[in-house]
């Protein structure tokens, strides 16, 4: 049995407030792009439509001709138009929403989409949970595409909607005779007075296998940093419920039990010692059949403070916790990070088309583990 944890930030559209804000970039290479254009002394029909389009992302001209609901981006942003071909005005402070209207979330880069999609397929997994899926319809569609561009299908799908408004949700795929025969939401567990314990839900499947194994998932996301809220305080309470969980689980015989997904935190860190250093869960980057491929040059003989190992020095944010029983049956595990962003200064192995950050797959590492259970 083979599973697989990944963090997939949303599978075709983003939230803007996530989105990373790249604006000043692009206005600074629009107005140079702008300038040297205006500069030369002909300009053919190309010349003039980019000046066109420059005009508009720069905001020099309130009017447009667009036909029936096409989507265009401006300084970054998403309008879309939707009144036939006739020019209207966009939409300023005065005239508010003559014919324009912002969306709350952006398509991702299509090669990001294309990385995605590798990353997951090259993993192979016969469970997939992920984290951050903006909706089912989108589940879906990625599912789709798997098997149209990877010949990889998952028969079935729970997708648990997220409590923020920022659409990212919690899912879980299985194929090859792995069945999900229920699973408990916690998207409705307060602390204090109203607040939700969960922004993202911490759902617990219960899986079936093959052989008639029933090992127990729970698929987490905890707080991430913030500057306002007491997030390690948040995160603490939250592996807290997840250890309890955990407990009651090993306390009614079901010993075969994982724990997965982004807990925001590194292993060493006060939040996390309710999962880490009170209960007897294992990391499966501590295996000795932990794969990886290791940082370039001096980095692979490094141990960065908050790694995950010697030689993978990216933060540690995304776990894999196993109960002992179910360590005990770990053949092989490892960490896919070829779909990340490693800088301009390519610091380990990634795909030959990732370019940029936009086009990464996500921000966040694949982790997977192979189980001698079927």
């Amino acid at each position: 049995m083979k599973i697989a944890s990944f963090n997939i930030e949303n599978l075709f559209h983003r939230d803007h407030a996530l989105l990373e804000k790249n604006q000043s970039e692009n206005l600074k290479a629009w107005v140079e792009e702008f300038h040297l254009l205006m500069g030369q002394p002909t300009r053919g029909e190309n010349q003039l439509a980019r000046l066109r389009e420059l005009a508009f992302l720069l905001g020099f001209s309130n009017t447009v001709r667009e036909p029936y609901l096409v989507m265009r981006r401006k300084g970054g942003q998403c309008y879309v138009k939707p009144q036939g071909v006739a020019t209207e005005k966009r939409a300023t402070a005065k005239l508010g929403c003559n014919g324009w209207v912002a969306l709350r979330s952006a398509p991702l880069e299509e090669r990001a989409v294309r990385h995605k999609l590798r990353t997951v397929a090259d993993a192979k997994a016969d469970i997939l949970l992920l984290q951050e899926v903006e909706d089912r319809a989108a589940l879906l569609d990625f599912n789709v595409l798997l098997q149209k561009k990877h010949q990889l299908h998952y028969d079935q799908m729970l997708f648990t909607e997220g409590t923020d408004a920022h659409g990212r949700g919690m899912a879980i795929l299985a194929r090859n005779g792995y069945t999900v025969e229920s699973s408990a939401s916690h998207a409705h567990v307060k602390y204090g007075r109203s607040k939700t314990l969960f922004e993202k839900d911490c759902p617990v499947h219960f899986l079936k296998t093959p052989d008639g194994e029933r090992p127990v998932l729970i698929n987490a996301h905890f707080k991430g940093p913030s500057d306002t809220d007491d997030h390690h305080g948040l995160r603490k309470r939250q592996a807290e419920f997840v250890a309890g969980l955990y407990c009651h689980h090993i306390k009614n015989g079901n010993e075969l039990v994982l724990i997965c997904g982004t807990l925001n935190d590194p292993s060493y860190a006060d939040a996390l010692s309710p999962l880490i250093r009170d209960t007897q869960l294992k990391d499966i980057s501590k295996h000795d059949g932990f794969e990886v491929d290791l940082d370039h040059g001096p980095d692979a003989g490094y141990f960065r403070l908050g790694a995950y190992r010697k030689g993978v020095n990216i933060k540690q944010a995304d776990y894999m916790l196993c109960s002992q029983a179910l360590f005990a049956q770990l053949h092989a595990s490892g960490l896919q990070r070829r779909g990340m962003w490693s800088g301009k200064k390519v610091r380990w192995r990634t795909y030959p088309q990732l370019r940029s950050r936009e086009q990464q797959a996500s921000g966040h590492p694949l982790l997977w583990g192979q189980f001698d259970i079927f």
